[in-house]
């Protein structure tokens, strides 16, 4: 399981096992860390930083947890971040990434489309 927590004072990535969470802990961040997500494999954790860096550690399980020093994958600057969760995901395969890029001028206004397929069937058949 991994997650955030502030409990060493600064906000960092921990792991622990699951179900038996009070057995062990582990701080997997080295200079803070927020927005852990898995890699499908389980083998691969990732996390963003204060810097906006995208962080990769790789992970082993068994009768105890290892990690590898965690490394940069690539910088966030130009991505939409939310520091209470993760804004991204992770291709099946470990490889690609889901974000939003951030384009322009931020917008206030939000647009709610309601019965979208109903409008769609509209134009298709010609009533529109």
């Amino acid at each position: 399981l991994a997650y955030v927590s502030n409990e060493s004072g600064v906000v960092q990535v921990y792991v622990r096992p699951f179900p038996k969470s009070g057995s062990a802990v582990w701080q997997v961040s080295t200079g803070g860390g927020r927005g852990p997500i898995w890699a499908r494999s389980g083998r691969e954790l990732f996390y963003q930083t204060e810097r906006n860096e995208l962080m990769a550690v790789e992970t082993r399980g068994g009768a105890t947890f290892t990690w590898s020093s965690p490394r940069v994958l690539f910088d966030l600057s130009d991505y939409q971040l939310n520091p209470w969760h993760p804004t991204y995901d992770v291709a099946p395969d470990g490889e690609r990434f889901l974000m939003a890029r951030r384009v322009g001028n931020p917008s206030t206004e939000v647009v709610l489309t309601q019965n979208w397929f109903h409008e769609v069937r509209q134009v298709l058949q010609g009533r529109r």
